[in-house]
């Protein structure tokens, strides 16, 4: 089964602020905040006597603010993981409501097999060590839009303890990485930065994760939003030697030349497709959800 083509918005998308479905007016606050992504949570944020509060309070919002207008964060929608009495509930609210896409957490292939074939676009939460194991056939999968990093579960999982400097994940961000570029998906999200009183850390945290080739990050607070979007998009700097390379390597082409140097540093070929790759890295402007946009055609 091919993979379907995935809307510039959503393959665009940097930051994913989670917020629990079960509390309105945050859950309101977060569908017209400045992220890229709200994701109502139907899961760890919400406790079991609050599921079918959340579920009601999801489908209203959801309802309400895609009939409303077309401009605000892409919509998403965190269900219950496939082995809970909540799952089947949360399949029918999928059904009724608008959505961009759907988080599936404790994401396994087996999992994946129990959505129906009319299904959003889906993000397979990664937050366990068979997860990991199987990241490169979730990716592949025509289901699967892309891999996000559910770090507090993965570390627990593989009985890591935190470093500081997220070197404990370092393979896992890496896997995801490479397991996505293989499949053809798009580049995974990285997990939480749970620390609202460590700024400096969230910076930190989001530049190694861009650099490793994530792009994105889940968000637990709109505090944490400006960081994010900092991070993940190019800086003037980087856009600037970018340009240079382009413009380097296409006169070296005139020239007959496969490479030439620049600053000292040779940019041929894969140098030049790097280049590209990071002047096409733009958020997406303006914000549109992509399922308000369907709907108003």
């Amino acid at each position: 089964m091919p993979r379907p083509a995935i809307s510039s918005t959503l393959a665009s998308l940097r930051s994913f602020l989670f917020v629990p479905a079960s509390q309105p007016s945050r859950a309101r606050g977060a569908l017209v905040s400045p992220a890229h992504a709200a994701i109502l949570d139907l899961e760890d944020a919400v406790a079991d006597e609050e599921k079918a509060h959340a579920r009601a309070t999801a489908e209203s919002l959801l309802l309400e603010t895609g009939a409303a207008k077309l401009g605000g964060p892409a919509r998403l929608l965190r269900i219950n993981a496939a082995d809970t009495p909540h799952f089947a509930k949360d399949l029918s609210l999928v059904a009724r409501v608008p959505l961009d896409a759907v988080v599936l957490p404790k994401a396994r292939l087996a999992a994946l097999q129990q959505l129906p074939d009319e299904f959003p676009p889906v993000y397979a939460l990664i937050e366990s060590a068979a997860g990991l194991r199987e990241a490169f056939a979730l990716a592949g999968s025509a289901k699967v839009l892309g891999l996000m990093l559910g770090a507090v579960d993965l570390a627990v999982d593989l009985g890591l303890g935190p470093h500081g400097d997220g070197t404990e994940l370092l393979f896992a961000r890496s896997q995801l990485v490479r397991d996505s570029a293989a499949a053809g998906a798009r580049p995974p999200v990285d997990g939480v930065w749970t620390r609202l009183d460590d700024p400096a850390g969230l910076t930190r945290e989001a530049a190694l994760a861009r650099a490793l080739g994530l792009r994105g990050k889940l968000c637990i607070h709109p505090s944490q939003l400006d960081a994010v979007h900092a991070a993940f998009a190019p800086h003037e700097q980087e856009r600037s030697w970018a340009l240079r390379a382009l413009a380097a390597y296409e006169a070296a082409q005139h020239r007959g030349e496969g490479a030439t140097l620049l600053d000292g540093e040779m940019v041929d070929l894969a140098v030049a497709a790097q280049a590209k790759r990071l002047l096409s890295e733009q958020p997406p402007s303006p914000l549109h959800s992509p399922a308000a946009e369907r709907r108003a055609q």
